[in-house]
């Protein structure tokens, strides 16, 4: 392929059509190829990190067959004309990776990319040598912003892969999300996620079924909970009530409790720690249910 870095947004998709899904997913956030940001959020962002959980995975046909193609074309887009690409690839896929990235991607590595790699990273002879495994904590964390997990999932069904096995952390997503409360009782993935800016800091992750009060009531809830955890002037103006999709089993960004960051969702009614430790559970509870209208005349303990 005749790559050009003006292209290759769609030019990677063309190579990789099992990429599609993210990278519309990737559109619909940033915009279409010359109207986001340009290449580098896409590649590093989306493809890299389709890269990396892949190659935190363990060895399969099918995982290994998908590293394959990604890593051929890294290679192409390496050995290409236009130096752009051949940065854009080497930067976004090898530049200062974790000892074990290395360690996992030498059997796919193509002989140019491993001649930049034993130029420019002194990682990489010991990290291949050594051939050392992911560090699980690390790639717990990875974070994937353009659901490239889910087109692995449909990737590697054919082997029985389930998304627990899928390293990494997709939710909260807010594409895929539900015009309203009815709406999401009619999905058994629907969940009602109640946070503040954004959905950086939720509070209360629970099921539709658990809800039986009104929108307004949980805008209110939601802004009395931004407004007693107060890390920031006028933080209940801040206050976010959604009702998103989490598959169950993903894990949920900042879904804490206790020392376990980033917990599964399967369904349960979920508070932040800071509250429950406010004795807030219950009347947290008697407010979704409808039987109480506001924490701010909240029922005995």
């Amino acid at each position: 392929m005749n790559f050009s870095y003006d292209l290759i947004e769609t030019q990677i998709v063309e190579a990789l059509p099992e990429l599609r899904p993210a990278a519309e997913v990737y559109a619909k956030k940033e915009g279409k190829p010359g109207e986001d940001s340009r290449a580098y959020i896409f590649f590093e962002s989306m493809f890299a990190t389709y890269v990396e959980v892949l190659l935190a995975m363990p060895n399969s046909p099918a995982r290994d067959r998908l590293l394959s193609r990604a890593f051929n074309l890294v290679e192409d887009m390496i050995k290409s004309p236009d130096l752009l690409v051949s940065d854009l690839a080497y930067i976004g896929v090898f530049e200062s990776k974790a000892p074990w990235f290395y360690s996992c991607a030498v059997q796919f590595v193509g002989p140019v990319s491993r001649r930049e790699l034993e130029q420019h990273e002194p990682a990489w002879p010991q990290a291949i040598e050594k051939k050392l495994k992911p560090e699980v904590g690390g790639i717990e964390e990875i974070i994937d912003l353009f659901c490239v997990r889910e087109v692995i999932l449909s990737e590697l069904q054919c082997e029985g892969i389930r998304r627990e096995r899928i390293p990494g952390i997709t939710y909260p997503q807010q594409l895929k999300d539900f015009p309203s409360l009815t709406a999401a009782r009619t999905s058994n993935e629907a969940v009602v996620f109640l946070s503040y800016l954004g959905t950086t800091f939720p509070c209360v992750v629970c099921p539709p079924t658990q809800v039986a009060c009104t929108e307004t009531a949980l805008w209110e809830l939601t802004q009395d909970l931004a407004d007693i955890d107060n890390q920031e002037p006028n933080q209940g103006s801040k206050a976010q009530v959604m009702f998103l999709r989490i598959p169950r089993g993903e894990r949920v960004w900042n879904m804490n409790h206790n020392d376990k960051k980033h917990l599964r969702y399967h369904g349960e009614f979920w508070i932040a720690d800071k509250f429950s430790r406010l004795d807030l559970s219950k009347p947290i509870r008697e407010i979704l249910s409808g039987k109480w209208p506001t924490l701010r005349n909240k029922p005995d303990k």
